[in-house]
């Protein structure tokens, strides 16, 4: 597995080379102030139905306007000025990171009486959220206040995730990420926004202009793609269904219960593991499993003997590689020093797998993956992605279709085999689409 590239993404020169049509789409004033707000990141949004109030970001209203809020309470306040402002949108990946899922630009104040008027499927903004709780009493900011009307809205281009952290690493950049630090600017906070401008946080200022200023990097949204009014078909509301055992037991994001249940299934069928050995891991003719231990095997999350294979899984869904480390001999982390014990306990004819079990959300680098130990020997651990486990035990469901539990285990699979974005609007869009479906009743 190759290391990504390590470099600035983009510098200063290069900005100075965008061409006209890309200037008139971001809007013709250059921001003096961008602002990170961070979204949907309130304990709030676990209880009951509730909706994080910045979903109408996404989505124009019924006049087809662009509106935001901005948590935690609606608007920006003085000094600062929106007319020199662009704002990232971004939602939380770990204690020192966010993942980009919008750039807003071109922005205009919002007037209350304006805020009033403004409609999603026929229905006022107090309408939709009226019905939000907080600490199980109705939540009383039901006229919400509105940072401003947004005329330039961009997205990510299809295929690039564009991560922003804490820290003074190296940037990555590759074809479908790229990740930029900031210093030690901490980007979270009770107000879940951090400003950065020329005079204030001047280094983090730079980095980011040169972010937003890059024309590869951004697309406009297509507003068909965030009509409310085709909100409730394309969300499939007809479809209501039970939860999983593990949304019953706020397990979803649990990796021990996910480390058991792939034990589990890899032991019900012996022919589902041989097929899961080949087709997923790129192991054929692995045979039976002799010996299959969770987590007393050094701290190795799945450890499994075939006659012919020891094989090494570390399932992360949260957490990063822990105990990283570098000199100039060699670096190591909880990877190396598995590779180090399962090296010693491969027996004559036996071979080595390592693997790591990841959602598709995952920020961990392909460059913590790989390592080399103190004899100069290179280690590397292949990552499987979680869409790969799901539509793997997808194609062949007929191996589990007596076990009762196996339904919602692919369901929580899928939650976990879409991108940060993809998975967080998810769940917004179809409270939303509930809301403005309820709202018509």
């Amino acid at each position: 597995m190759d290391e990504p590239q390590q470099q600035l993404p983009y510098t200063c020169n290069e900005n100075k080379r965008l061409s006209f049509a890309w200037r008139s789409m971001m809007g013709s004033s250059e921001p003096q102030e961008i602002l990170i707000s961070v979204l949907f990141s309130g304990t709030y949004l676990d209880e009951g139905s509730n909706i994080g109030h910045e979903i109408i970001n996404f989505f124009p209203d019924d006049d087809g306007n662009r509106y935001l809020y901005i948590p935690s309470r609606g608007t920006i306040q003085k000094p600062h000025d929106l007319k020199s402002m662009a704002i990232i949108l971004a939602h939380k990946v770990d204690a020192k990171k966010v993942e980009v899922d919008a750039l807003a630009r071109s922005l205009t104040s919002v007037s209350k009486n304006e805020a009033s008027t403004i409609t999603f499927n026929g229905k006022p903004l107090s309408t939709l959220f009226g019905n939000n709780t907080y600490r199980g009493e109705n939540d009383k900011e039901t006229e919400l206040n509105l940072a401003c009307r947004v005329d330039k809205f961009l997205l990510p281009v299809s295929g690039k995730r564009i991560f922003i952290a804490t820290g003074n690493d190296d940037s990555l950049k590759d074809n479908e990420r790229i990740e930029v630090c900031v210093g030690d600017v901490n980007i979270f906070n009770e107000s879940q926004r951090t400003y950065y401008s020329e005079t204030k946080r001047k280094e983090a200022y730079k980095i980011l202009r040169g972010l937003i200023d890059a024309e590869d990097l951004w697309e406009e949204a297509d507003k068909a793609c965030f009509n409310a009014k085709e909100l409730q078909d394309n969300e499939g509301l007809n479809e209501h269904r039970t939860p999983t055992f593990l949304e019953i037991t706020r397990k979803q994001y649990d990796e021990l219960v996910y480390s058991n249940l792939f034990a589990y299934y890899f032991k019900y069928s012996d022919e589902g593991f041989q097929n899961f050995a080949k087709e997923v891991l790129g192991l054929p003719n692995v045979g039976s499993i002799i010996s299959l231990v969770r987590e007393s095997e050094n701290n190795i999350d799945l450890w499994i003997e075939t006659e012919t294979h020891i094989i090494v899984i570390e399932n992360k869904i949260r957490s990063g590689i822990n105990g990283i480390q570098r000199n100039e001999k060699e670096k190591t982390s909880q990877l190396g020093k598995y590779y180090k014990y399962a090296k010693a306990k491969c027996k004559e004819g036996q071979k080595l797998a390592l693997f790591l079990f990841a959602p598709n959300y995952s920020s961990i680098k392909p460059s913590e993956l790989v390592g080399t130990d103190t004899e100069g020997n290179k280690w590397e651990y292949a990552l499987i992605t979680y869409k790969e486990i799901y539509d793997y035990f997808g194609h062949h469901a007929d191996l589990y279709e007596d076990e009762c539990h196996f339904s919602d285990f692919c369901r929580e699979l899928e939650n976990h085999s879409k991108s940060s974005s993809d998975r967080r609007r998810k769940v917004m869009h179809k409270r939303f689409a509930q809301i403005l479906d309820d709202a018509s009743k």
